[in-house]
């Protein structure tokens, strides 16, 4: 019995720590439901319906006419207000952005409340319970607007205060430290924090995950400084919502690419130009599972990004293969001498060698692995630099970097 007791506490513990460090990217809606002469309306039946996903709360309003829905994931609601002895109230298209915290008050109009009253126009979205200064990229903004670096992170650079300290490397798709490489309202580069669905994902100065474009459908930046709950930074927030599945199938496949015969010409003196190849595609996917009730979202993305870097080596030619340097010359065109080191002697205080004659090591001192080795390394690709015939193995190495 002692035993289960240490268990179930530490399963609670363990469950209220992840809590802890779990900041809320839900949003809320609240509001005060009135007649048609502004007296509040206790006890109205409101219902807040997500519009994708037709998922439905209901609340009550209390004595001073005030309802609240909280933990109200980002979406596109409607809201619907009922009482006896007044028309049904029905306000459409209220947008809930992660975190917002929006205000829509209801006049309930006498008359049946098989009548209905319905506002199809959005309401004007004022988050009027929080004086934080962020910047909030929706949905069709994060899907149309044009990227070069398909990093989701990189969206921040839309507000002109914001200042990114990191390299070009850091704005590529795949990069996890980009979040964490801004300034968001002051010199605050590695002092970030970035949230996923809520999840805390900077670990050091890197993040733990970057998310692909299209599966991101809102970011938010907060700017130092920023409410108390965040208390894992010195900085600015990032927050972001992933998508997820609704009642309506959904998804997309998209590609971006580089070929590198369609680059412009680099090299204008030979006309060649930059060979660096470069791919970023993928899908999304959403579904029902149950109508109504479970849904499922699915990415999947790849980038290849082949870089060009040339080089060049100095390889033995075919004759020094075979132990002859009788053409291996310096740079002033002198015999560069191959000494016998079996002919080492000392002479007073110094050691000497005698040279190789003709400048050829015998097949017998040659050792059969160097052989092996040397039978199966490349061979020179061209004639190499002045009498020395350093550099004559030139090449174009493309590193393939796969996601």
């Amino acid at each position: 019995m002692r035993l289960q007791r240490l268990g179930s506490l530490s399963a609670f513990l363990l469950l209220a720590a992840t809590l802890a460090f779990t900041q809320e990217f839900r949003g809320r809606v609240q509001g005060v439901i009135t007649d048609a002469v502004g007296a509040v309306a206790p006890g109205a039946t409101l219902t807040l319906r997500n519009l994708a996903t037709n998922v439905e709360s209901t609340r009550t309003s209390n004595e001073q006419g005030r309802y609240i829905f909280d933990y109200v994931d980002p979406g596109t609601y409607s809201l619907t207000a009922e009482l006896s002895g007044f028309r049904k109230s029905i306000q459409q298209n209220i947008p809930v952005q992660q975190r917002g915290d929006v205000t829509v008050d209801l006049k309930l109009e006498m008359g049946a409340v098989s009548e209905s009253i319905t506002v199809a126009a959005a309401p004007v979205s004022l988050e009027l319970n929080t004086a934080t200064r962020d910047l909030t990229i929706e949905t069709k903004m994060v899907q149309d607007l044009p990227s070069g670096t398909r990093n989701p992170f990189q969206l921040a650079a839309l507000d002109p205060t914001i200042v990114n300290r990191g390299s070009t490397i850091e704005t590529q798709p795949y990069h996890h430290r980009t979040a964490d490489e801004m300034d968001l309202g002051g010199g605050t580069k590695y002092r970030n924090d970035a949230l996923l669905d809520g999840t805390p994902l900077i670990a050091g100065d890197k993040l733990g995950y970057t998310p692909p474009m299209e599966a991101v459908t809102e970011y938010t930046v907060q700017q130092n400084s920023v409410d108390a709950e965040f208390g894992h930074s010195a900085g600015g927030i990032v927050l972001m919502t992933m998508k997820s599945g609704t009642n309506r199938p959904h998804g997309s496949a998209y590609y971006y690419g580089r070929n590198a015969d369609l680059n412009a010409i680099t090299d204008r003196a030979v006309q060649r130009h930059s060979d660096t190849p470069y791919w970023n595609a993928g899908g999304t996917l959403g579904a029902p599972i149950i109508k109504n009730k479970l849904f499922v979202f699915g990415v999947y993305e790849k980038i290849e990004n082949a870089q060009a870097s040339p080089g060049t080596y100095t390889l033995p030619t075919a004759l020094e293969r075979k132990g002859d340097f009788s053409q291996s010359l310096a740079k002033d065109g002198k015999l560069r001498t191959i000494y016998d080191p079996t002919s080492t002697a000392l002479q007073g205080t110094t050691y000497v060698r005698n040279p190789y004659p003709g400048n050829m090591i015998p097949a017998n001192q040659q050792d059969p692995a160097a052989r092996k080795i040397l039978d199966n390394l490349w061979s020179p690709t061209s004639a190499g630099d002045d009498p020395t015939l350093l550099n004559n193995f030139k090449y174009l190495n493309e590193l393939d970097f796969h996601y």
